[in-house]
């Protein structure tokens, strides 16, 4: 009986509003949603299979169902058919709302719309947050979408210019932008970067900024998933804050739930039985499979799912120059039943096809994965180019409070290599939005020793802090921390709910036991980000981090220098053996001890609780390099000594130096380099014979030997990361360069290029390559990483016809050639 009532009132609503729709297909290269097109119309195209009439109702046609709007229908089988409609006589500078009404009764919104109306939550929207929002049209019910035929493109300033941090060097600042600032807007949110530039981190994590129910959320129930929430302001503004993001050398990722939608979204809506999505539902599971729901499970074996996800993807990477995606809960990315925990195959292919279309639109976009199953699967998608999260938040938050009993506090696992896993693809994190805060456990839980020391103590709690941070930034491979970590923030996670508003403490950087471990937390990452014995994935780590006592430490080995970390994680004063593992001057990173070490005795460090070292086998905090040259570097000749005194190099970017306009005659020099003003310091030498460009290993003595076949003014520039270096010809000073120094594993066309790109590419079409345009001066004018899968640059109308020096940094060494722009 109620089957046939609804087929009466579906007949009685088709009589109404018109006649059966025209079959037709849509016209080439219209998509699923808003196309706007040359002329000014604009054409809608809706999905929606199993559906008998769709019209469109907007201020265009003062929301009548018109037979002039009802949509064509692209019938390409039953399941899939396309609904569509061109709009045209439109005013280029007027928003219109609009929905669509579906079989005589529902209305529902656009689900690629990137801007909608709320009915209930504009009201609630400060007009000082989003100026000038359109007014929900009166008389109306739903949410509805918006298109604007003359919508501009936000003009981008810092696209060329802006490196992405290599995977293993991320520093991620994870941040709800609601509870992290008191306006809650995204240009408020831009005068931030101040602090977090100092702070030294190099990539932001946003929470869900899509549109969710609600006004004040985490995000994590999402409904429109192309519209930028309006309760943190216009769409431009979030476009700015990145841009400006890339300014200061910061990725931006965005955090995407694509394991479920709920009931606003007018994808369940089209297809919902009041409780649950039908089962002609396109893009969603009847019911969850997984022991872990929310809203309703989107069905990721579906091609409409695959095809919508995509077009999601696409949406934040090219419309936003987001740097990567965070992609929520993706265990729960599959169709197996249990608990989602045993490696699952269908979920693996799963997510590399989704990686893979991602790659497609950006080949260096971070793909970030949260994502609890067995070790086995993870290993898989990190091999893959995934990265991880990896939550140590339990051992970590057992260490800073003093329970060591059972290895609570080995936080081992933090460690990619103690995973067996060879890509350092894990993002270790001790805090985050789902995670208890450390000072929250260390001021309730904290041991003491019965007497003087208590790590509920405030300003223990925070020392407690810095010493988890000590031994969390200095593990190899990326890290991610959450918002006001660095002050020490200390609410529950339960504070006025667990996904309810928290105070927002800026006032903390006026305490200064707070503001002093922001500082520490600051030395830290810049010590991390400065030396890549802490971030690389040839670094050799030896852990010791489950004793009973609370003694921890960590020793590093990498070809740059090698590293040791100490931290007495124990409530009582206590003596540790640092195992160096080579003989010499070792240096306390963060103060201004040093240690020498003959190779055999065993040494004893005293630390109190809650201290900890950083020592290493390079002085970290003097490296500035020196050019050294022979006395006799003028004259033709053996070289008999070294010259007392050093010539300084400028920094000119991140490790490397140079010295400029040195006039030299034909001749054949030896040099080296060195971070100190005499040989008692730190050296790099040994070329191998190699004249011209090379690799170099540590050790002293004048080993880098080049010849020079004609006279002229010379750069030198080193690297003091991949101790390679450079010799070349001033090419603005005698007019030509010397190719002769290094044959080029590189081809470079068209050079001279007289268009606004050109190619740079690898005869072997293998390894990252790090390219900087240097005009006449030394002045970097542009920076870009390319590989074999993306060879093309960009040259920016800012970099004026003339010669460049384009240098080429790779795995096997550094590169030089000529380029000119006309």
């Amino acid at each position: 009986m109620k089957k046939l009532l609804a087929a009466l009132f579906l007949l009685c609503s088709l009589t109404l509003l018109g006649q059966t729709p025209v079959q037709q297909a849509r016209p080439l290269g219209i998509r699923d949603g808003i196309n706007y097109q040359a002329n000014g119309s604009v054409i809608l195209s809706l999905f929606a299979p199993y559906k008998s009439s769709v019209y469109v109702l907007g201020d265009f046609n003062s929301w009548s169902t018109s037979p002039t709007y009802l949509m064509k229908k692209d019938v390409v089988d039953n399941d899939h058919v396309y609904w569509w409609l061109e709009l045209t006589g439109l005013n280029n500078t007027t928003e219109y709302a609009f929905q669509y009404l579906i079989d005589g009764s529902l209305r529902v919104a656009d689900p690629y719309t990137e801007k909608i109306l709320d009915p209930t939550n504009d009201a609630g929207i400060d007009p000082a947050t989003y100026p000038n929002l359109k007014t929900y049209p009166s008389g109306q019910s739903e949410i509805a979408s918006v298109l604007f035929p003359s919508q501009t493109n936000y003009t981008y300033q810092n696209t060329s210019s802006f490196t992405r941090p290599a995977k293993e060097k991320l520093t991620i600042y994870e941040l709800h932008l609601r509870d992290f600032i008191g306006t809650h807007r995204f240009n408020t949110l831009s005068d931030t970067l101040t602090y977090l530039k100092k702070l030294g981190i190099n990539a932001i994590e946003l929470m869900p900024l899509n549109e969710f129910e609600g006004n004040s959320s985490w995000g994590y129930n999402p409904s429109f998933y192309f519209a930028v929430d309006k309760y943190y302001g216009p769409a431009d503004q979030l476009k700015s804050f990145i841009d400006k993001c890339h300014g200061e050398g910061i990725a931006v990722i965005i955090d995407l739930v694509m394991n479920h939608s709920y009931n606003a979204s007018p994808l369940v809506r089209m297809y919902f039985d009041g409780t649950n999505p039908t089962a002609q539902n396109p893009w969603y599971n009847s019911t969850c499979v997984n022991a872990y729901c929310w809203g309703n499970d989107f069905n990721h074996t579906s091609l409409a799912t695959q095809y919508f996800v995509d077009r999601v993807t696409e949406h934040w990477l090219k419309n936003y120059h987001f740097d990567g995606i965070r992609f929520d809960f993706t265990q729960g990315f599959t169709q197996t039943a249990g608990d989602n925990w045993p490696k699952d195959d269908s979920r693996i292919a799963i997510i590399k096809r989704l990686s893979n279309k991602i790659w497609e639109i950006d080949p260096n976009a971070y793909v970030i994965l949260e994502h609890w199953t067995d070790n086995s699967e993870e290993i898989i998608l990190a091999d893959y180019g995934c990265m991880l999260w990896g939550n140590v938040t339990g051992a970590y938050q057992d260490a800073a409070i003093g329970e060591h009993a059972n290895a609570a506090s080995d936080f081992s696992w933090g460690y990619f290599g103690s995973r067996n896993w060879q890509k350092p693809h894990l993002v270790t994190y001790m805090e985050s939005h789902d995670e208890e805060r450390i000072m929250y456990k260390n001021t309730t839980q904290g041991h003491s020793d019965g007497a003087l020391y208590n790590i509920k103590s405030i300003p223990i709690a925070l020392d407690r802090s810095a010493l988890s941070a000590a031994f969390l930034f200095t593990l190899p491979g990326p890290k991610m921390m959450w918002q006001f970590q660095e002050l020490g923030y200390d609410y529950s996670i339960d504070y006025n709910q667990r996904v309810g508003e928290k105070p927002i403490r800026w006032d903390y950087l006026n305490d200064a036991n707070r503001k002093n471990l922001y500082d520490k937390y600051s030395k830290l990452i810049k010590l991390r980000l400065a030396n890549e014995v802490f971030t690389s994935a040839q670094t050799n780590v030896t852990l010791s981090l489950n004793n009973s006592n609370g003694l921890k430490k960590i020793m590093l080995q990498h070809a740059s220098m090698n590293a040791v970390v100490i931290g007495n994680f124990g409530v009582t004063t206590a003596s540790i053996n640092p195992v160096f593992p080579s003989a010499g001057v070792w240096y306390d990173a963060l103060g201004n001890e040093t240690i020498s070490y003959n190779g055999t005795d065993v040494l004893s460090i005293t630390l109190t609780p809650g201290a900890y070292r950083i020592y290493t086998s390079v002085d970290t905090k003097n490296p500035s390099p020196y050019l050294h040259v022979n006395t006799s570097m003028y004259t033709t000749g053996t070289f008999n000594d070294w010259n007392t005194s050093s010539h300084p190099m400028q920094l000119i970017a991140d490790h490397t130096w140079q010295i400029s306009g040195v006039p030299l005659t034909v001749d054949s020099y030896d040099i080296k380099f060195t971070n100190a003003s005499n040989w008692a310091g730190k050296d790099w030498g040994n070329s191998g014979g190699l004249a011209g460009s090379a690799l170099l290993t540590t050790g002293g003595g004048p080993n880098i030997h080049f010849t020079l076949s004609k006279n002229g003014n010379y750069t030198v520039r080193f690297n003091e990361s991949t101790l390679s270096y450079v010799i070349y010809e001033d090419i603005l000073t005698n007019g030509q360069h010397n190719s002769s120094i290094q044959d080029q594993p590189f081809s470079i066309s068209p050079n001279p290029s007289s268009g606004d790109f050109f190619k740079v590419m690898n005869y072997n079409e293998v390894l990252v390559s790090d390219i900087q345009i240097l005009d006449g001066t030394g002045r970097v004018v542009l920076n870009k990483r390319v590989d074999s899968s993306a060879p093309v640059i960009e040259v920016p109308n800012t970099v004026l016809n003339g010669v460049y020096l384009i240098l080429i940094q790779h795995q096997s060494g550094v590169y030089l050639s000529r380029l000119m722009k006309n």
